[in-house]
């Protein structure tokens, strides 16, 4: 029976300040790698989010670009192309030239929150001030 009951003296050790605080130093050392692990896995997605974003851009751009090309290969896509980007009309045609009023396109400031984490360490968000 003296066996199977743990001693005086391996409680009074286990349940001791000094343990109970090793043990919370511990928890803490494990929790700071759990959160950087997370973080770096945020920034992972973050990352495969604005990739995707960008092949899809550049899909769209290649397509347009496709289709330009097609546009080329035509006596009148040629006029077209010749017409926009260079302003030329034929003899007796006149050219008007359209120009855009840019102050009703307002660029309004835009606050990305998570560069204001970005950065910041598990021990930063613990001990904030």
């Amino acid at each position: 029976m003296k066996s199977f009951q743990i001693s005086r003296k391996t409680i009074r050790l286990l349940y001791s300040k000094l343990s109970i605080f090793l043990l919370l130093l511990a928890v803490l050392f494990m929790f700071q790698s759990v959160w950087r692990a997370f973080e770096y896995s945020r920034r992972a997605k973050e990352k495969e989010l604005a990739t995707a974003n960008r092949l899809s851009n550049l899909k769209s751009q290649y397509e347009k670009l496709i289709s330009d090309l097609d546009d080329l290969q035509t006596k009148r896509g040629i006029e077209k192309v010749i017409r926009q980007d260079f302003m030329m009309a034929r003899p007796g045609e006149r050219v008007i030239a359209v120009i855009d009023n840019e102050e009703s396109n307002l660029d309004l400031p835009t606050t990305n929150y998570n560069d204001e984490l970005e950065g910041k360490s598990f021990w930063n968000y613990l001990f904030f001030w």
